[in-house]
């Protein structure tokens, strides 16, 4: 998911059905190529639905119960990469 995760309205669902199409040991990759900073700047330019981009335990919360495990997470002002194995 590069660029769009906070344009999903339904993050949870999204996530439940990732988790179901990977094989075990597959890859979620959510990121963004402006980071952090630049999501929020857009979301506070527009009235689009955009949210902000999730913490390393918001992934954590939101994955885990899924089965996958964060295993990289880098938010720097010009990257944000989330990287999410299947067990």
């Amino acid at each position: 998911m590069n660029g769009m995760y906070g344009n999903i309205a339904d993050k949870s669902a999204a996530c439940r059905n990732a988790a179901r199409m990977l094989r075990s040991s597959g890859r979620l990759v959510v990121s963004h190529p402006e980071g952090r900073a630049f999501v929020d700047q857009l979301r506070a330019a527009c009235d689009l639905f955009i949210e902000s981009l999730p913490t390393k335990e918001e992934f954590v919360g939101l994955l885990v119960p899924l089965g996958l495990e964060v295993i990289a997470y880098r938010d720097e002002p010009k990257l944000y990469l989330m990287v999410a194995r299947k067990r």
